[in-house]
């Protein structure tokens, strides 16, 4: 399906996702650029069924009056996602595919007034009602793993995040390092467990006051 990593860490957001977009038969693509910038300071990742997903992201983007701040955006956005998980719901014919894989998600990480934020909704089959996460930093970071929940991505992931801690020691650029490899390595992990993840990973960092940096990892 997808895998999407997000971590807030002081005022520090770092998001990382797959490059993979499968259907039931085939794998489409591994240089699909799942990471999508709303504004300066908000960046989400799309999950689950793409038209759906991206469906969401282009309504938001169009939004003149997009929210800043942290909860108001994830009201927003779990609206969305609900919107846009019934809609997939209703549209597929019963046993026409794997109704596990009709779900619609978006993780959020941005900066507002109060600082770094992450966050998250999914909604889809199975479920009666969308799921919803918002998290930000305090003496450890935060973070939310979405996919790969089949092979224990987020337990991999926390185990990563305390060998990166007890190894960068108070550094927070090492931090920062050391947190993008343990997040390419949860996605390579998973990967080996399920053929629809997979593909180039694709980070992004917000900060106050620092232009935004994205990359490959």
């Amino acid at each position: 399906m997808s895998i999407g990593i997000a971590v807030a860490i002081g005022d520090v957001v770092l998001m990382v996702a797959d490059g993979r977009r499968s259907n039931a038969f085939s794998i489409l693509t591994d240089q699909a650029e799942k990471i999508v910038d709303l504004n300066d300071s908000l960046v989400v990742i799309e999950f689950g069924a793409v038209m759906a997903s991206t469906n969401v992201v282009d309504e938001l983007r169009a939004d003149s009056r997009l929210p800043v701040a942290g909860r108001e955006f994830m009201d927003l956005l779990t609206r969305s996602i609900h919107s846009a998980g019934a809609f997939l719901v209703a549209a597929v014919i019963p046993d026409s595919t794997n109704l596990s894989r009709i779900k619609v998600g978006l993780l959020a990480g941005g900066v507002d007034a109060d600082g770094a934020y992450i966050g998250g909704a999914l909604f889809g089959h199975g479920m009666s009602e969308p799921s919803r996460l918002l998290l930000r930093p305090n003496s450890t970071p935060q973070f939310i793993v979405l996919g790969g929940e089949t092979c224990g991505a987020q337990e991999y992931f926390e185990r990563e995040i305390g060998r990166a801690y007890r190894a960068s020691g108070t550094d927070r650029a090492t931090l920062i390092s050391m947190l993008k490899r343990a997040a390419k390595k949860t996605v390579r992990y998973a990967a080996t467990h399920d053929n629809t993840i997979g593909g180039r990973v694709q980070y992004r960092i917000l900060q106050p006051e620092h232009p935004t940096q994205s990359g490959f990892l």
